[in-house]
């Protein structure tokens, strides 16, 4: 009796080991989201061609994890989405897409509206941009907070701050900005959560990374990619291995 009472046990911790998780990528439209899961699930070939906005929940499997996609243009299937794998407690953890303000804006109304001497120029764009994301992020956080009183999930955040090939001049700023512990409008944002949840039953980081090289464009003003491929390779492989390994607590 002993015997099978011990291998009940080793059942229960083998079907906990091996049970897929979950693991949710948001963050506000234009950063990268579907671009970053294409790359980490070796989904971009010769032929990629990146996808538009996209409205829809999203699936797909990187390595042993189960990858969903949250919109990042409010709607319902946004609401949802985030309502499943949040505040149901569904994620046991979370990539959080940024891209230090160069998310891409798709709605022809909104570019014009933007472009209509409110916003001239990239930078203008950029600070746009980082104001949503701050706003998005409270949101999230609040989310975060209420679910992991009820089910102690999602456990970790990762920041992927995407598009590093439009920023790598700017990799100390970033890292400043974005980076745990570093007191900027940001960074506060997700230490204030880990304080009031705990260092123990949640961490976070974040890393810069590239998933696809692209020129960034706004009103007429041009910003080229400063990274070379190999470099962008080597990023793309570090987060990867930091979210398989924050993928396993």
């Amino acid at each position: 009796m002993e015997i099978l009472r011990d291998g009940s046990k080793i059942y229960e911790t083998l079907f906990n080991l091996f049970q897929r998780k979950t693991i949710a990528f948001t963050g506000i439209k234009g950063t990268g989201k579907t671009v970053l899961v294409d790359a980490l699930s070796s989904a971009i070939g010769s032929f990629y061609a990146p996808p538009g906005q996209s409205t829809n929940i999203e699936k797909r499997k990187i390595r042993n994890f189960q990858a969903v996609t949250v919109p990042g243009e409010s709607s319902r299937q946004r609401h949802i989405a985030l309502y499943n794998l949040i505040s149901e407690g569904k994620a046991d953890g979370l990539v959080y897409a940024t891209s230090f303000g160069y998310a891409s804006v798709r709605s022809l109304f909104l570019q014009d509206v933007l472009a209509d001497g409110i916003v001239d120029t990239i930078e203008q764009l950029r600070q746009y941009n980082l104001e949503a994301e701050i706003e998005d992020l409270r949101e999230l956080c609040s989310s975060i907070s209420s679910s992991m009183a009820r089910s102690s999930k999602p456990r970790w955040l990762l920041v992927a701050v995407c598009k590093a090939d439009l920023y790598w001049d700017r990799l100390d700023e970033v890292n400043a900005y974005y980076s745990p512990g570093f007191n900027s409008p940001f960074s506060r944002i997700i230490d204030k959560l880990q304080r009031e949840v705990g260092s123990n039953s949640f961490r976070w980081t974040a890393l810069p990374v590239s998933a696809w090289r692209e020129k960034f464009a706004w009103n007429n003003e041009v910003k080229e990619p400063i990274l070379e491929g190999r470099l962008c390779a080597w990023l793309l492989k570090r987060f990867l291995e930091s979210l398989y390994q924050y993928g396993q607590t």
